[in-house]
């Protein structure tokens, strides 16, 4: 005859992993509040848009592109389609 769980062995178990959750959640809270002060302009990559400040723009750029000094914005233009932009450019090209 197969042994089945009861329902306070469960309920036990249950409030365990209740107990276990709220840890494993606290802890997250805390790596996520310590991550925060990284972020730039108030969100992730996805807050830029055509629309954003220069200074935005910029903070993003220097924060993508953190801890490399022989990198630097390059302008581009196409003539045909009027379009520009800036691209990045290493020292060494």
């Amino acid at each position: 005859m197969k042994k089945e769980p009861d329902i306070a062995s469960i309920r036990a178990r249950l409030v365990e992993l209740d107990a276990e959750r709220d840890v494993l959640n606290e802890q997250l809270e805390r790596l996520q509040s310590q991550r925060a002060p990284e972020r730039v302009c108030g969100g992730g990559v996805s807050s830029i848009t055509a629309e954003s400040t220069a200074a935005e723009k910029i903070a993003l750029f220097h924060r993508l592109f953190a801890g490399r000094p022989d990198v630097f914005p390059l302008r581009w233009e196409n003539r045909k389609s009027g379009k520009s932009g800036y691209a990045p450019a290493c020292a060494n090209e």
